[in-house]
């Protein structure tokens, strides 16, 4: 089981990613990147949540792992800041492909805190 919600989690994030790295460079023409990483960064929270409750984890949708599923985005989003400078302003990486980088060091933290807090919804989607 673990396996084939690890496939559909990182389905999901490539369905996330496409929309997060699109809405991340048309806000990086007319934004800092730093700003436009934040506000596709918080859009991003929005679409993992509905698609990991209905189709990762099919979870049902609660007011409790709707209030904690940004917690697994904190911490997340911290190291993605961290990263992004280090990357971008240290060692001189574009801000898309820093970007990028971030992600793919961030998927495996992501999946098993996610699962974490959705488990907490004990009623499963059939």
């Amino acid at each position: 089981m673990l396996h084939k919600e690890f496939f559909r989690f990182l389905i999901v994030g490539g369905v996330n990613t496409v929309v997060t790295l699109s809405l991340f460079e048309g806000l990086r023409r007319v934004a800092p990147y730093l700003l436009a990483y934040s506000v596709a960064y918080v859009t991003g929270i929005g679409v993992s949540y509905v698609l990991n409750t209905s189709f990762v984890f099919r979870r049902r949708k609660t007011v409790k792992t709707a209030a904690l599923f940004p917690l697994v985005y904190v911490a997340q989003y911290l190291l993605g800041m961290l990263l992004m400078w280090l990357l971008v302003d240290r060692a001189g990486f574009g801000p898309t492909a820093s970007l990028v980088i971030v992600i793919v060091i961030s998927v495996p933290l992501t999946f098993v805190l996610s699962r974490t807090v959705l488990s907490l919804s004990r009623e499963s989607v059939k």
